[in-house]
C-alpha cells in the first residue's frame, strides 16, 4: 500500500461545510455550498437529521453541536491503492468549517472520501479499503456520555464542482426515548424507566456508501435507563414527552424478542436464565391512581411501585423509536414481581420515526 504525502490534498481550510437536514424530525434541507481556491480541496457536509446527546441538531445549531470527524482518501491507479490520508480529523471552527491540521491540496487524481464523526478515541476505526471503514462502538450506560455515530462517504476530483467534494452523514445508532399518555379515568407519575436485556456494543461498516451495522458478537446484555430530571405527571390523553435532556438513548441497532412474565413474573424471568437469552423489558417506576374508585393501584401519594412490560424490539440505524406509555383499564401486559398483571393495565405504543420522519410504534401497558 503507497502512502502518499501531503502535497496532495485538502486545506487547512478543506472546508467541510456542514449543510444540513435535520430532526426534530423534518424533511428540511439547508445547504452552504463551499468554495474552493488554491486548488485546496473543499468538502461540504451534509449531515441530514442527525442528533448529539439528547439534543437535536437543526440548521440553527449544528455549527456549535456537529464538533469533528475522522476522515479518508484514497485514489486507485494501475500502480495500486494510494492512502493520501488516513484517520485525519477535521475540527470545527464553531462556524460549520471543518479542516485539518495542516492543508491539503489537489492533484489529478479522483479520490475516494469515507469519514467517520465524531473523531472519538471510544470508536474503534479500520479502513479495510478504498471507500470502506469499520467501527465498533461500545454505548456506555451513562446517557451523557453516549454517542451520536455518524458516516459519510464520497468522491471528488479538483475539476468537478470547483473541487467541492459532498459528503452526507448517515447515522449509525438507533435513537431511543420514552413519552406517556393515560386513560380519562387513571392518572400517574413515573419517576424512572429502564429497558432491561439490550446488545451493548455495535459491529459496523460502511463501504462504498452501504452502511450495515448490528451488535458485535461480543456484545454484553445491560440495563440503560433514563434520568428524568424531574418526576412526570401523567393525566389525560396529551402525550408527555419524557425525552427530556436525560431521556434519549443511543443504542446499537439489534431485534430481541420480549420477555414473557406470566405465571412466574420478573423473578422467575431471571432465575430461569430466559433473561439472559435476550428477552427484553421495561421497567417502570411509578404511581398509578384510580380517578373514579379514588384510590392508588400502584404507589401511594409519596411513593413509588415498580411495573415491568415486555417490549420486542427491532431498531435499525438511523431510526427514532418512541416508546408511548399508556395507562389504561382495557387491558395490556404491564406485571408486577410476581407476574401478576398490575392494575389498571399499561399499554406501551412504540412509534417509530426516522432521523427524516417514521411512523410510531405503540405498547399499550
Amino acid at each position: 500500500m503507497k502512502m502518499k504525502i501531503k502535497t496532495f490534498m485538502m486545506l487547512g481550510l478543506m472546508t467541510f461545510i456542514a449543510s444540513m437536514t435535520f430532526v426534530s424530525c423534518s424533511d428540511s434541507d439547508d445547504s452552504v455550498a463551499a468554495q474552493s481556491s488554491n486548488n485546496q480541496i473543499s468538502v461540504i457536509a451534509d449531515v441530514q437529521n442527525t442528533m448529539t446527546r439528547a439534543t437535536p441538531i437543526t440548521s440553527a445549531n449544528y455549527t456549535s453541536l456537529m464538533k469533528d470527524f475522522y476522515a479518508s482518501a484514497t485514489s486507485t491507479s494501475s500502480t495500486g491503492i494510494n492512502y493520501f490520508f488516513s484517520k485525519e480529523v477535521f475540527t470545527n471552527n464553531g462556524k460549520g468549517v471543518f479542516s485539518p491540521a495542516s492543508p491539503y491540496y489537489w492533484e489529478n487524481d479522483e479520490l475516494t472520501f469515507v469519514a467517520l464523526s465524531p473523531a472519538s478515541s471510544d470508536i474503534t476505526l479500520e479502513y479495510p479499503g478504498p471507500g470502506a471503514e469499520r467501527f465498533i462502538y461500545t454505548t456506555p450506560t451513562d446517557q451523557s456520555k453516549q454517542l451520536d455515530i455518524m458516516v459519510a462517504y464520497g468522491k471528488g476530483n479538483k475539476k468537478t464542482n470547483n473541487g467541492a467534494v459532498s459528503l452526507t452523514f448517515k447515522h449509525v445508532l438507533s435513537q431511543v426515548r420514552f413519552a406517556a399518555t393515560s386513560a380519562s379515568n387513571i392518572s400517574a407519575k413515573i419517576k424512572s424507566i429502564k429497558i432491561h436485556n439490550i446488545m451493548n456494543k455495535v459491529d459496523g461498516s460502511y463501504v462504498n456508501g452501504v452502511l450495515k451495522a448490528s451488535y458485535a458478537n461480543d456484545a454484553v446484555r445491560t440495563t440503560y435507563g433514563i434520568g428524568l430530571s424531574s418526576v412526570m405527571s401523567i393525566d389525560g390523553s396529551s402525550k408527555v414527552a419524557l425525552y427530556d435532556n436525560n431521556g434519549i438513548l443511543l443504542l446499537s441497532p439489534q431485534n430481541q424478542s420480549a420477555a414473557d412474565f406470566e405465571g412466574h413474573g420478573v423473578k422467575g424471568e431471571i432465575q430461569g436464565g430466559m433473561a439472559s437469552t435476550g428477552y427484553v423489558y421495561l421497567e417502570i417506576e411509578c404511581s398509578i391512581y384510580d380517578k373514579v374508585h379514588k384510590k392508588y393501584m400502584l404507589g401511594s401519594p409519596t411513593t413509588y411501585g415498580t411495573t415491568y412490560v415486555p417490549v420486542a424490539v427491532n431498531w435499525v440505524s438511523g431510526k427514532c423509536y418512541t416508546y408511548v406509555i399508556n395507562f389504561t383499564g382495557d387491558g395490556g401486559f404491564g406485571y408486577d414481581p410476581d407476574g401478576n398483571p398490575t392494575s389498571p393495565s399499561i399499554k406501551l405504543n412504540v412509534n417509530v420515526e426516522n432521523w427524516q420522519n417514521a411512523d410510531d410504534i405503540t405498547s399499550n401497558i
